[in-house]
């Protein structure tokens, strides 16, 4: 296959790229989600924002129930109760289409997105700046690195202008410090160098990454990194096979680790389909993927199914080696209330999964996300979200998760910018040592220059009496504006 040749070859290929400049146009309009949940979908090159959606573009701010930014096509819909505040006056309609190129926006009549990357999400978070042809920076972060999932204070993933090539971002894990340093490049991809030290991560390390891209419909990625705990090395590929039709693939190799993915996405008006194979050591898993799109049911309701069919070999569990599991979800989003210039979104989710053996579990949840601006230099939003599980196997059963959080964007005057948020953990189970902190904390400050290079600094750590606390993070790193 064409994306298999092109894994081979791409550090090969890419070592010997002469060193030469890119093209960079003027940027784009500078724009900024807030949402109880933002996700970033490679399968599509998708970013979903769901519940108290709030939109800043210059001094305009939108609200909505749902978004979703088409990444390759440098567009974003925003639907569900719509508003849009410009200096105090405020309208509102069903939808808005917006142009990230440009920041030019108008209402539409109401629609329904294909708003389904698949199962991944290579990041979620609650906020993140898009740059147009330059980057999604996301802020604090939970990071996919195949097997895991990684907490970040801050991480950025690099953005091609739409029909242009993309060289995909850094498929290895990140670390506390980094300096990347170029080694050579040319119009088919690059290659890169990385000084690293994570207390947490090997301490001190080198790294080696090569990216290459022939065409606008693709690209793979391959790194090594080299620390204290030895070697890792991880490669990442992308192909839009045909319109509506991509391909990706992943995988790392470690001490202690090998891990592999592949998945086939097609979507399209009715919903999306999606077949993947992993392996993970010796456990091996097949799924089939299924989800309807976003459609009003009226009222300002939004509905969607999902479904998966899936095959599990799991050699190490003597009891049940391996099995055939089917699961069903649904998710309602309510319209957006607005009340004394705040904006609230609700959201309900229920789904249940049968295994071949007799296991059976269930979840259900709901979530409420509020938000209010104080014209173009403070935004507030705060959220509460009950998660339940029960299950009919594993050392707590059934188990309650309940998160509550406030946050605030302060922007008092150029250059500066400040965001913070506080996220409170009250489950079951929660002891010393078990379950989320307590408390985390993020704190963002950026400075954003006119001209010239800007700053980040970006910190998370948590706290309280339970929970098991995870290792506080700091990442400072220059912007091009």
């Amino acid at each position: 296959m064409r994306l298999a040749f092109r894994l081979a070859t791409a550090f090969l290929l890419a070592c010997g790229l002469p060193t030469r400049a890119f093209a960079a146009g003027p940027p784009g309009p500078r724009i900024e989600i807030t949402a109880q949940n933002v996700a970033l979908f490679t399968d599509r090159r998708v970013l979903v924002a769901d519940a108290g959606v709030a939109v800043k573009v210059g001094t305009r701010t939108l609200g909505a129930a749902h978004a979703i930014v088409y990444l390759g096509e440098g567009r974003a819909v925003l639907s569900g109760g719509v508003t849009l505040d410009v200096g105090g006056t405020k309208t509102s309609g069903a939808s808005y289409a917006l142009d990230i190129e440009t920041g030019i926006g108008r209402f539409v009549d109401a629609v329904t997105t294909n708003d389904t990357g698949g199962t991944n999400p290579v990041v979620t978070s609650q906020r993140v700046v898009i740059r147009p042809d330059d980057s999604l920076t996301f802020t604090p972060a939970q990071v996919g690195t195949g097997v895991a999932v990684q907490t970040v204070a801050s991480y950025t993933y690099p953005l091609a202008a739409p029909h242009a090539k993309d060289f995909g971002p850094s498929p290895g894990i990140g670390a506390a410090l980094q300096y990347p340093f170029l080694l050579g490049r040319g119009r088919d991809g690059y290659v890169s160098g990385t000084g690293r030290y994570d207390r947490y991560l090997g301490g001190a390390g080198v790294g080696l990454e090569a990216h290459l891209a022939t065409s606008p419909r693709g690209y793979a990625a391959f790194s090594v990194a080299q620390d204290g705990d030895g070697a890792r090395y991880d490669l990442l590929a992308f192909e839009n096979v045909s319109d509506g039709l991509t391909q990706t693939l992943t995988g790392s190799r470690g001490v202690g680790l090998a891990y592999a993915r592949y998945a086939l996405t097609s979507f399209g008006r009715t919903g999306t389909l999606q077949f993947s194979l992993s392996q993970n050591g010796a456990t091996h898993s097949d799924d089939v993927f299924a989800s309807t799109n976003r459609a009003a049911i009226g009222g300002g309701f939004a509905l969607l199914f999902d479904g998966d069919v899936g095959r599990d070999v799991h050699p190490a569990d003597f009891a049940v080696a391996q099995d055939v599991r089917g699961s069903l979800g649904a998710v309602l989003d309510g319209p957006s209330y607005h009340v004394a210039g705040a904006s609230l979104s609700l959201q309900a989710s229920a789904g249940g999964t049968a295994y071949s053996y007799g296991r059976r579990s269930f979840a259900q949840g709901a979530s409420a996300f509020v938000s209010r601006s104080f014209g173009p230099m403070l935004l507030l939003n705060a959220s509460a979200a009950v998660f339940q599980s029960n299950d009919q196997v594993g050392t707590y059963p059934r188990s309650t998760f309940r998160t509550y959080a406030v946050g605030a964007t302060l922007q008092p005057r150029a250059p500066w910018s400040l965001f913070t948020t506080v996220q409170y953990a009250h489950d079951w189970p929660q002891f010393a040592n078990v379950g989320r902190p307590e408390f985390l904390q993020t704190v963002a400050l950026r400075i954003h220059r006119t001209r010239g290079p800007g700053l980040e600094i970006d910190t998370s750590f948590a706290y309280g009496r339970t929970g098991l606390r995870p290792k506080p993070t700091l990442s400072l790193s220059l912007i091009r504006q």
